[in-house]
């Protein structure tokens, strides 16, 4: 096979990326569990795939005691009567895109011997997932940051519990702390909730855990097994920021969340699109993904936040 026939298939390959410039919704789906299995806070997060690019979740729940001691024959006062608080929760999207361009030579290597089109959607995916983690994170409306202006992320939006470490690095008493923030009528089964922070922290915190000179400990410092704090899991998230303190260069100092993972809400549009071109100029081919993101908490008053830990 010669070099303009492998162009020719090559071309081939990238157009059955899209239908119309638009992928089925079966395909759609395939991309977004892509996104979602790749080791970002989707995996944790609640997923809501929208067939609109807006969407209003109702919420209801009790948030006191329902039950009464019964008394035979006796319906219950008005008074003793319950009924749930109900609320809404609304999650407007927003476009993003991405251009990729590949040229010939890359193609013409990779051509043989491998699934041209799953591979470049899953190089897409991977990155594409943290590039929504670092917007769902650090968002900020008020950033100069053209890309994390477009919505307000977790660390911005969480407001009604902060807790600050004042540049200290992580420990039992801070995470407890963290953990104490939230109202106790949000907790039920500690085990589902997770503590967000940095990989960095997260490291932190293994090494004391590996410190303790037991069996339990030798695990932390050679194994991969699951962190945790007062038996709440800690991950480590790639896109929380770490920053240096300019006040004492060259410390630095992160952030962590605290909340049950399926508080977050992430809505995803399901029609992305895919389109494709050829720059024959600068002989290359271009992939143009745009797709629709939305981020919401259920319930802001069951998070809570911390900053300025430092990263030791």
């Amino acid at each position: 096979m010669d070099n303009k026939e492998l162009l020719q298939k090559a071309d081939m390959v990238l157009a059955d990326l899209s239908a119309g410039g638009l992928l089925q919704p079966e395909q759609a789906n395939k991309f977004i569990d892509m996104v979602i299995d790749t080791p970002t806070i989707f995996k944790n997060a609640r997923m809501e795939r929208l067939a609109a690019h807006k969407r209003v979740i109702d919420k209801i729940g009790f948030d006191r005691r329902i039950l009464r001691p019964a008394v035979e024959n006796t319906p219950l006062a008005e008074a003793d009567r319950s009924k749930p608080t109900t609320g809404k929760v609304e999650i407007d999207t927003k476009e993003l895109i991405a251009e990729v361009r590949l040229g010939y030579q890359v193609l013409e290597d990779n051509i043989e011997g491998r699934n041209l089109e799953d591979h470049i959607m899953k190089l897409i995916a991977d990155r594409v997932a943290l590039d929504l983690e670092e917007l769902i994170i650090q968002g900020d409306t008020s950033s100069t940051d053209p890309y994390l202006k477009v919505m307000d992320g977790l660390l911005k939006r969480i407001t009604s519990h902060v807790v600050d470490a004042q540049k200290a690095a992580i420990s039992k008493a801070l995470w407890k702390e963290l953990f104490k923030a939230v109202p106790t009528k949000y907790i039920r089964n500690k085990k589902e909730w997770g503590f967000f922070t940095s990989h960095n922290v997260e490291v932190d915190w293994r090494d004391y855990l590996a410190d303790r000179a037991t069996g339990a400990g030798d695990r932390f410092l050679l194994e991969d097994v699951p962190a945790v704090a007062y038996g709440v899991p800690v991950y480590g998230c790639a896109m929380m920021p770490e920053a240096q303190d300019t006040a004492t260069p060259p410390n630095t100092l992160t952030s962590a969340i605290f909340t049950h993972p399926q508080n977050i809400i992430i809505g995803f549009h399901r029609e992305i699109s895919v389109e494709t071109d050829k720059d024959i100029t600068a002989r290359q081919f271009i992939i143009v993904v745009t797709c629709r993101v939305g981020l919401a908490l259920e319930e802001e008053d069951a998070t809570a936040k911390m900053i300025n830990i430092k990263v030791a």
